[in-house]
């Protein structure tokens, strides 16, 4: 897979993923949870895995 082919691949798994916790977000503003803050933490934490990974790749 080219470089220019997982760059795509990170963008489009991190627009998902803030999509979801931006959801989830709205949703704990109505009705907070445990399991919805859980969800948006473990969200928070892929997006900044996501972000890490492009950025490395942008720079090879």
């Amino acid at each position: 897979m080219s470089n220019e082919h997982r760059i795509a691949v990170i963008r489009n798994r991190l627009e998902q993923v803030d999509r979801e916790r931006t959801r989830l977000e709205a949703r704990r503003a109505q009705e907070s949870s445990g399991m919805t803050d859980y969800l948006i933490d473990l969200l928070a934490s892929a997006g900044a895995r996501l972000t890490r990974e492009l950025e490395e790749l942008q720079q090879a």
